[in-house]
């Protein structure tokens, strides 16, 4: 993390020309990400999936469609499921045939979240109890690798005592328990937690909201829209497409829609839409490996993806992970910069981050990706980083309408397929040696 300053940030004053700091980053009006669950999906399923939503290759699903969508990991699991995880069950001792590849996939960016340490559900076999030297072990591991995550989400039912939260079985922040392990994800880097409730309407200006966990320690607690409030037809459709459907005491229907046959409800028309007409930003939760059957999304569910291409493509919405949504959000949120005018040039200097979790810290260029001003047009503006200026090709800038923007460039696009060295091993593997 970037190291901490005491330096208090420079004022602006009350001749400065207005400046806006933009919600989300330019030509961008809304932003979303998708935030899935690991639950249910196995190794075939995350590359399939993952073939057709990053990369612009041909697919068993279709063309994909290049998005910056990310998933979650696993270190643990029920011994013998085919779910993707680190190690073989609940010890720590044999990692996974596909270890390796799950931290390759974690490294490079096509997973950022930690669905809890994993699956400790209760179940017909032996109940295994989530301990502190689970994640000890877990987190060694992410050192080991050179790997490690903001974002972190919780999973499962009363066993999974790993949870963090106010429910009397989340004991992940409660000191006097045996599964408490909250300072250790803290020092590990996590800053993001979704822990359970509905979100309806979905985000807003923003999505995070800080608070204190059970042991004093700062977090950021984030919102995930996977209940769709009182949506058409929701009894028939919960039936047809074996959603969950509730009726509240008040008398409001929720559809669950965190499936990804439910996608086509969860991310229609109109809601993508309302997000790029009202500038919101918004968090999806899904489980987009579950049920899988090759050759993987039915084409009512693909559709949804080029859909969000096509928004991202018309500069109306940015996809992003999760981990770079929050990030860029908290960034946003508690920016700390000054403006200085001298006739016709306008400075604008970021001068550090000042939120709750952090504390008082000075950005790098990494954590600045998508921050971006508004002001007058006809003005020389120049924006500057503790008074160094940008350098021209991190910038990205516009006028029209009488508006002038100016920010840093989100990141690139990235559509490389990490699929292909497993791939290709595997098929070396079937074809065997030469005799």
């Amino acid at each position: 993390m970037p190291s901490a300053e005491n330096s208090p940030p420079r004022a602006k004053t009350p001749s400065e020309p207005p400046v806006r700091l933009r919600r989300s980053p330019h030509p961008y009006k809304g932003m979303i990400a998708i935030c899935s669950d690991i639950d249910g999906t196995n190794i075939d399923a995350f590359r399939a999936i993952h073939r057709y939503l990053n990369t612009l290759g041909k697919t068993a699903i279709g063309r994909g469609v290049g998005l910056d969508i990310a998933d979650s990991m696993w270190f643990y699991k029920m011994r013998g499921s085919p779910d993707l995880a680190f190690f073989r069950g609940h010890s720590w001792k044999r990692p996974s045939a596909v270890a390796q590849e799950i931290i390759h996939y974690a490294k490079s960016g096509w997973i950022d979240t930690l669905h809890t340490y994993g699956n400790f559900n209760l179940g017909a076999r032996r109940v295994v109890e989530f301990t502190r030297e689970h994640a000890v072990a877990a987190l060694a591991v992410s050192q080991q690798s050179g790997i490690s995550f903001r974002v972190w989400a919780n999973h499962g039912d009363r066993n999974n005592h790993q949870n963090i939260g106010r429910s009397n079985d989340a004991q992940g922040d409660r000191p006097d328990s045996p599964a408490y392990h909250a300072d250790l994800i803290r020092r590990h880097g996590i800053e993001f937690l979704w822990g359970t409730g509905r979100s309806d309407p979905p985000g807003g200006p923003s999505v995070i909201e800080h608070r204190r966990l059970n042991d004093g320690q700062p977090m950021f607690f984030f919102d995930r829209h996977h209940w769709r409030k009182d949506y058409p037809d929701a009894a028939a459709l919960a039936e047809t497409y074996r959603l969950n459907h509730v009726i509240d005491r008040n008398g409001n229907s929720f559809l669950q829609v965190w499936h990804p046959q439910a996608l086509p409800f969860q991310l229609s028309e109109p809601m993508l839409q309302q997000i790029a007409e009202e500038g919101r930003l918004c968090i999806f939760g899904q489980h987009l490996g579950y049920r899988w059957k090759p050759p993987g999304f039915e084409p009512r569910v693909a559709e949804v993806f080029r859909r969000l291409r096509d928004y991202q493509d018309q500069g109306l919405i940015l996809v992003a992970r999760t981990s770079r949504l929050l990030h860029y959000n908290r960034v946003r949120e508690f920016l700390k910069f000054s403006v200085v005018a001298e006739e016709q040039k306008l400075t604008l200097n970021i001068e550090a981050v000042d939120d709750p979790v952090r504390g008082y810290w000075v950005p790098g260029i990494e954590d600045l990706r998508g921050i971006g001003f508004e002001t007058a047009s006809g003005v020389e503006v120049e924006l500057c980083l503790r008074g160094k200026p940008f350098k021209q090709d991190e910038l990205t800038s516009a006028s029209a309408g009488g508006v002038a923007t100016i920010g840093i460039r989100w990141f690139a696009p990235a559509f490389e397929d990490r699929t292909h060295p497993f791939l290709a091993r595997e098929r070396s593997t079937e074809v065997g040696p030469r005799v």
